[in-house]
């Protein structure tokens, strides 16, 4: 299964790489790459969503400015705005 045990402390990160192809949304649980979770052929816009229960709590870093725990993986950096190409 891709199921992931997480625990208070833990973090979750994603990676979103439109240059490979297929199109890839990998996601990591404290550095550690989980492949088996990763989704390809993602088209268009993404936008990052959570959803919570149970009294979770939940910290997010989108752009870095507080520091990552867990570095970006070589090649990727903090999330970044859509820019058109035209």
């Amino acid at each position: 299964g891709g199921e992931v045990g997480v625990t208070e402390g833990d973090v979750i990160g994603i990676t979103y790489d439109q240059g490979d192809h297929p199109t890839a949304l990998k996601f990591y649980h404290n550095g550690k790459a989980l492949d088996k979770l990763t989704i390809t052929g993602v088209r268009g816009e993404i936008f990052p969503a959570v959803s919570m229960g149970g009294g979770a709590a939940l910290e997010c870093e989108f752009d870095g400015e507080n520091g990552f725990i867990f570095p970006p993986p070589a090649g990727f950096s903090a999330i970044m705005p859509c820019r058109s190409l035209m």
